[in-house]
């Protein structure tokens, strides 16, 4: 049975996490939330214990580790993407905006991250020079989260007031389909997205009150062949290194669900922390790691 083996205090508001390509590091980003006094809090994940604290800016939202080492931190007060050398932990590069950027991405081979900037659109940053690029690629309605498939040759994106899903060739840079998600009952659209390991489905997140859900998605037809029920207002997702689970953040519940993904169906649900919201797994896939953004913890979950 899964459950919680340790609780690390880090800073203030954490909402999203990310591992060095090693496994041996977590990424944390502190929101600062009322003081608007972004960190990034950085775990030992070997001994699970806190290295230290890293000073950012203002609104920090989210972060995406690259092949190269550097992590990318999306700064929305600042509006910048704050560059981090992860053998350092030295600040390298302020990459600046017009526009408050929301979420950043790394793509598979580590060549470009994907930006979420402004209401509707992504740019993407070089990440040899680390400087964005004259690439724009129009999207849908205040897209909140970006994933790829294992190959790099396409993005999906998650667009959370029109409730659909853009999908982008990678190659070009344009979209190719959009997939009509719907909104839940309390207006909100997709908020999250997971890809499998093989490529072959993509899990858009629903967050809603009275119910959050996973909705399947064929990557060969772009189609939705499945609904997941899953907690009160579901906000991330993630599989397992080897395809076979799911899962997912409940931030009303405090719980985290995991999904069998040959069966979609919940198989266990997990307690953790206050709030939990950004979540990752470790390279063996035996410990999830859950950001709790009420009490400012990040919860390691045993999973079976």
């Amino acid at each position: 049975m899964s459950k919680v083996i340790a609780s690390i205090p880090v800073g203030e508001y954490p909402i999203d996490i990310s591992l060095t390509r090693d496994g041996k590091r977590a990424y944390v980003v502190n929101n600062g939330h009322t003081d608007a006094a972004g960190s990034i809090s950085v775990i030992d994940t070997t001994r699970n214990t806190l290295l230290g604290t890293i000073p950012i800016g203002h609104f920090t939202q989210s972060v995406s580790i690259g092949s190269n080492g550097a992590a990318y931190i999306a700064v929305t007060g600042d509006k910048t993407v704050t560059v981090i050398d992860t053998t350092t932990n030295l600040v390298t590069k302020r990459i600046g905006f017009t526009s408050s950027p929301q979420s950043v991405s790394v793509d598979p081979d580590g060549k470009f991250a994907y930006v979420i900037v402004g209401y509707n659109s992504l740019t993407l940053i070089d990440t040899t020079s680390n400087t964005a690029t004259s690439t724009t690629i129009a999207v849908g309605e205040t897209p909140q989260r970006v994933t790829f498939l294992p190959d790099g040759s396409r993005a999906y994106v998650a667009n959370i007031n029109d409730g659909t899903i853009s999908v982008i060739d990678a190659i070009d840079n344009v979209v190719k389909a959009t997939v009509m998600i719907g909104t839940t009952p309390d207006g909100e659209g997709p908020a999250a997205i997971a890809c499998a390991p093989n490529g072959k489905t993509v899990y858009v997140i629903s967050a809603n009150y009275t119910g959050g859900a996973v909705s399947v998605i064929d990557t060969a037809t772009n189609t939705i062949t499945q609904s997941i029920p899953t907690g009160r207002w579901s906000v991330d997702a993630v599989t397992s290194p080897d395809g076979s689970r799911l899962y997912v953040s409940n931030m009303a519940d405090c719980t985290i669900s995991v999904i069998n993904t040959t069966s979609n169906k919940v198989i266990e649900t997990v307690p953790v922390g206050q709030f939990p919201g950004g979540l990752t797994v470790n390279h063996a896939g035996s410990l999830v790691y859950i950001t709790n953004t009420k009490d400012d913890t990040v919860s390691v979950v045993s999973v079976r």
